[in-house]
């Protein structure tokens, strides 16, 4: 269990957020993430977190009494910061106990639509998109309690010493996607561009992808590669990655709308696994993610 933040504390932490559109990650003091579309209409210290599909609006009221920490997602445009999978929503919310208010919508942006090529997510600061903080906080020797923040910010910090301690594992020495399975290291970082393999319909597996049990969760399966889409050479190698599901502060399908480099740290799993893409000699369970302003 992670410590409280109090009234005042989220309250102040609200009040410092710019005034772009965001999506917001809450983790709760049990350590589960949930993620929405941030409405600044709210009681003191209460957020409200929305996430829409195709037919109703979900939101979520989240007392200070059960937050622990608070990532903010700042997007390009409105639409990039409004499509919070509901998943990323409903499904911690009602495992953490917390209710969901359910309501009809109208004429809303088809969540599923395409975006425009205008329509990328760009991180001006460090931030953190991904943290499994269980895990992180113990190769720190435990943390007691977190706060509020990003990954960068130094008035008003996110776990000031788990975030310290995630921040180095992105910026050690990197490892090149397609070297990755020949690395002594068991634990290492890389960098490139994320893309989900397609979920759809498929179970998950204790022993073959895309998304698979580990540790009592779900993980979603990813394709890591150097280069962006558009400037992609035929036959690039890649690196097998998989993303547990209730810790991911970004919505799955929206990973391949991120116009900057996405950095990643995790454990080398020497287990070979067929896919979309051919075989994996290896894959990488991801314990933190982010991007960094100066990576291009």
């Amino acid at each position: 269990m992670y410590e409280a933040m109090t009234v005042d504390e989220v309250s102040e932490y609200l009040a410092l957020l710019p005034g772009e559109d965001l999506t917001l990650s809450i983790v709760l003091t049990d350590a589960t993430m949930i993620t929405g579309y941030y409405i600044r209409d709210h009681l003191p210290g209460r957020p409200i977190l929305e996430a829409i599909d195709d037919r109703h609006s979900y939101r979520v009221i989240v007392p200070s009494r059960r937050i622990a920490g608070i990532l903010e997602h700042v997007t390009a445009n409105r639409l990039g910061a409004g499509l919070s999978p509901p998943n990323l929503l409903l499904g911690p919310a009602e495992q953490a106990g917390l209710e969901v208010l359910t309501t009809e919508s109208f004429g809303l942006i088809d969540p599923g639509g395409e975006w425009r090529r205008r329509e990328s997510i760009f991180y001006g600061v460090d931030t953190l998109l991904y943290l499994d903080a269980d895990a992180i906080s113990a190769r720190s020797g435990g943390i007691r309690g977190i706060g509020g923040g990003f990954l960068a910010s130094a008035s008003v910090s996110w776990a000031p010493k788990l975030v310290s301690k995630a921040a180095r594992f992105l910026k050690q020495n990197l490892v090149e996607p397609g070297a990755h399975c020949g690395e002594p290291r068991a634990d290492f970082a890389m960098k490139g561009y994320v893309e989900f393999f397609d979920v759809t319909n498929v179970e998950p597996s204790a022993d073959e992808g895309p998304l698979l049990l580990l540790e009592g969760s779900t993980w979603i399966g990813a394709a890591l590669r150097s280069s962006a889409p558009g400037m992609r050479r035929r036959g690039e190698p890649w690196a097998l990655c998989y993303f547990r599901e209730d810790r991911m502060g970004l919505g799955s399908t929206n990973w391949e709308r991120i116009g900057q480099p996405v950095r990643i740290y995790g454990d080398k799993q020497p287990v070979s696994q067929n896919t979309s893409l051919g075989v994996a000699r290896c894959f990488v369970k991801v314990r933190v993610a982010g991007c960094f302003s100066g990576d291009h």
